[in-house]
Order: C-alpha cells, then structure tokens, then sequence
C-alpha cells in the first residue's frame, strides 16, 4: 500500500540519518515516476533539502482519467475506489523546498503536462523539458 511504502521508507531514511550521521539540510531527494510519489512525501515529512523528481504525476486518480477517461465519471462519485492515489499535486504546495522536476516532452506513459502542472503548484518550482525523450529514456540525452 501506498502507506506502507512511505513507513518503509522513512524507516529507511530516519536509519541512513543515524548510522551515517547525515545532515538532513543535505539530502537530495529523487524520485522516478511513482518513485516520485514517495519522494514527494519524504520531502513533506522534511527528509530533505532539495526534491529532484523525474517523470512525476499528478495524482494516480489523474493518471487513470487520462489514460482512460471512462472512469472520470466513476472517479468523482467513487473516489475511495482509488486506495492509493499517490496525490502529488496535493502535497507539492505544502513544500518549501526547491522542486525540479525534469519530464520528456515525448513521455508516453505520463502525459508532459502532468510534470509541467506539477512544477508549477510547487513553491519552489522549476521545469527542466527534455525533448526527444520518453518516461525512461530522459537521462540518455
């Protein structure tokens, strides 16, 4: 579950702190796609300085009435059917840390206007388009 990744990794995180007495000031956070979504909450739970987040979505519910628009209309009577919704542009605000988001504009699982829309809700928000790439080939350019 959604929650259960986000004990996992902060365990993960709160554990790398100790053991290698890090300076949370300076942590990059990164998250790839769905990677992103966690990334996301690490930086809300103030695990990091920076917040790089590559291919991200909006929110899972987003993604789903994107790619297929049938299900908007259950969505907005059901929206408990979605049990984690990995609501990116509801957290991103709430940050005051620095957001990169970079995002191919050829993307073909994650519509580029997702990152676009999402690195403009973010406080501290910066774009970084990548043409001629899709959601997991952006570094190779």
């Amino acid at each position: 579950s959604e929650q259960s990744i986000y004990e996992a990794s902060e365990q993960i995180l709160q554990r790398m702190a100790q053991d290698r007495q890090l300076d949370r000031s300076r942590v990059v956070l990164f998250g790839h796609s769905v990677g992103g979504g966690v990334a996301t909450e690490m930086a809300v739970r103030g695990f990091g300085a920076k917040l790089i987040l590559v291919s991200p979505f909006l929110s899972i519910p987003e993604m789903a009435s994107t790619l297929y628009p049938f299900v908007a209309p259950a969505l907005s009577i059901a929206p408990w059917f979605i049990r984690d919704p990995f609501d990116n542009a509801a957290k991103i605000p709430k940050l005051e840390v620095p957001v990169l988001v970079v995002h191919g504009r050829e993307d073909e699982i994650v519509p580029f206007e997702q990152g676009r829309l999402l690195s403009e809700k973010a406080r501290c928000g910066k774009l970084l388009a990548v043409g001629g790439v899709g959601h997991n080939d952006v570094f190779e350019q």
